[in-house]
């Protein structure tokens, strides 16, 4: 009993000292731990959300160089275009007019009427593909075909060719 009575204030203190870390361990430790998960977790979603605004921004990119690549029309690049298509396809362009321009929220629509002459179905078919194939984005609205006949001369026999009338529209993005 001497001893216990002796040592009293030792047991005591060192008692105190244990439950103290006790306590701290589960509250300051284990705090930290879940702390330490909610950063981990955190960083992951965060580094989500930065993959995905790399997408963004490289979709926006792309979009912004698909406008730049649609909206490079005016009706001087726009007849040239179509003069050199129609010569490649053996057609010849004899009118362009230009019609009512329709605004829409996100994009502007620009309609013409082009009346060319062809020898044969096959050149205004190939014509209307490479309009179809072409890098410009262009819409054939309506397409009439007629014969047309035409006489070269006196003596000379009587020509045939076609005579398509297109309505052809483009777009412009805002």
């Amino acid at each position: 009993m001497d001893l216990i009575e002796k040592h009293k204030n030792k047991v005591f203190n060192t008692v105190i000292i244990v439950v103290a870390l006790l306590i701290s361990y589960n509250v300051i430790y284990k705090k930290g731990i879940k702390n330490k998960e909610m950063l981990t977790e955190t960083r992951n979603t965060e580094t989500k959300k930065n993959i995905l605004l790399k997408d963004i921004i490289e979709s926006e990119i792309k979009v912004d160089s698909f406008k730049q690549t649609i909206n490079k029309k005016d009706l001087s690049l726009m007849l040239k275009k179509l003069s050199s298509l129609a010569k490649e396809s053996s057609v010849d362009l004899i009118s362009l007019k230009p019609q009512n321009e329709k605004d829409y929220p996100d994009y502007k629509e620009y309609s013409y009427n082009i009346l060319i002459m062809a020898p044969s179905y096959h050149h205004i078919g190939n014509f209307i593909s490479s309009l179809e194939s072409s890098p410009d984005l262009y819409i054939i609205d309506s397409l009439t075909l007629r014969p047309e006949g035409i006489y070269s001369g006196r003596n000379k026999p009587k020509e045939t060719k076609l005579s398509a009338s297109l309505s052809l529209s483009t777009i412009i993005i805002k």
